[in-house]
């Protein structure tokens, strides 16, 4: 069966950024301390709102190297999903969410904070 795309949905998952990128991953991938970027990525975008709440809120990682994963942050949010498109930094991602509403959120990550 086909879906309609865009199409809304509810969101749960973490939002990473760093250079050139703020995206949504289901789950967080640690490897000797860091955040490993996942391949299955979907590209982020958000109103001024929503990303200053982000980059106000997320936890900051201390020893993020240059191309790494640098913030990170909790959330649930509904959103509009697109797919099968050249989203985001390069094009590089082939789905997006732009962001409509958050529901809830939280700096404390599993593995990150003690």
């Amino acid at each position: 069966m086909l879906y309609p795309f865009p199409k809304e949905e509810s969101f749960d998952g973490y939002i990473l950024s760093g250079p050139e990128f703020l995206v949504l991953s289901e789950d967080i991938i640690m490897s000797n301390g860091n955040i490993i970027y996942p391949d299955n990525s979907i590209w982020v975008e958000a109103d001024d709102q929503i990303s200053k709440l982000f980059y106000d809120n997320a936890y900051k990682l201390e020893d993020s190297n240059n191309y790494g994963v640098s913030s990170v942050l909790k959330i649930k949010f509904e959103g509009r999903y697109y797919k099968n498109g050249n989203y985001g930094h390069l094009g590089k991602y082939n789905s997006m969410v732009k962001i409509n509403k958050v529901l809830d959120y939280s700096n404390k990550i599993p593995g990150l904070n003690i």
